[in-house]
This record gives C-alpha cells, sequence and structure tokens, in this order.
C-alpha cells in the first residue's frame, strides 16, 4: 500500500515537471499544437496498449507481462538518465 502511495505522489509530481519542461522548451506559437500531440499519445493509445496487453493475461502470462512492463519502464529511465534528461529539466 505504501508503494502505491509513493508511486501515486511520484507520477503526480513527475507529469507536472515534464508538462512544465515541454512547455518552457516549445514555442510559444507551437504550444497547443505539441500538447495536443502528448495528449494523444497519452490519451488516444491507452485503450489500444490496454487491448495489447490483455492478450498474454488472458493467456495466463500475466506475471510475464507485468514483468516487461516494469523492464521497460526501467530501461527507458535508465536511457533518460544515459541522454543527460535530468540536468537538462534543472535548466530553465
Amino acid at each position: 500500500m505504501g508503494l502505491n502511495v509513493a508511486i501515486g505522489l511520484a507520477v503526480g509530481f513527475l507529469n507536472v515537471r515534464i508538462v512544465a519542461w515541454l512547455q518552457a522548451r516549445t514555442p510559444e506559437a507551437m504550444i497547443g499544437r505539441v500538447m495536443s500531440l502528448v495528449m494523444l499519445g497519452g490519451l488516444a493509445m491507452s485503450p489500444l496498449s490496454l487491448a495489447i496487453a490483455g492478450v498474454p493475461v488472458d493467456i495466463g502470462a500475466a506475471t510475464l507481462c507485468f514483468t516487461l512492463a516494469g523492464g521497460l519502464v526501467v530501461v527507458a529511465a535508465l536511457a533518460g538518465v544515459a541522454w543527460g534528461v535530468p540536468s537538462q529539466m534543472r535548466e530553465a
């Protein structure tokens, strides 16, 4: 339960931070277009990802599905750190 609370708080904080970072680096005339693409990626792809994840879960591979998803998150985080994303987020 405590881990879920920590994850929920971290996701909320990071979402705000990432959107602010993205908007600060986008030309003012393009912010609406950029944010619409970001929202499309986040909202429109969600049902597709649930449908794709439903297939392995239906055949009994839920543990494998969660393991692969967690691994993907870890790889993405490590790639972001390797490319210097945290240092870029401190620049304003």
